[in-house]
């Protein structure tokens, strides 16, 4: 079995994420909700040709930011497999965007304790209090 490539994966999830209402800019997707960002990028690894799906939602209410990169999202996970087929990934990340996409999901996870750990820890408190 032959590896896929970043760019190839770059190229066969745009495809997908584009009628899903995503926007790229390089290696990330943006799509903008009421009162959220949701991100989509994809890092290439240092030490050899692998790859991660990072994806995050961030807070508008938190920021001015239109275009986040996924490191200044204010939930943040990396999405496994990497290396699996792009209709794989992409449905695995909008079933992350459906638990942790609004703020009124992410308020119940908040009194559950069940946010991802990459959360920071302003999104924590301001969702607590929302």
């Amino acid at each position: 079995m032959v590896a896929i490539t970043k760019q190839e994966q770059v190229q066969a999830l745009a495809q997908l994420l584009k009628p899903l209402g995503f926007k790229k800019t390089r290696s990330t997707w943006h799509r903008q909700t009421f009162d959220t960002i949701h991100t989509i990028n994809v890092q290439g690894s240092q030490w050899g040709p692998e790859f991660y799906l990072n994806v995050g939602t961030y807070l508008r209410a938190l920021g001015t930011e239109l275009t986040p990169p996924e490191n200044h999202c204010h939930i943040r996970a990396r999405v496994h497999p990497p290396d699996s087929a792009a209709a794989i990934l992409v449905q695995e990340c909008q079933e992350w965007f459906e638990q942790f996409g609004t703020v009124a999901s992410l308020a119940a996870h908040s009194k559950s304790d069940s946010l991802p750990i990459a959360t920071t820890g302003v999104a924590r408190q301001w969702l607590g209090a929302a």
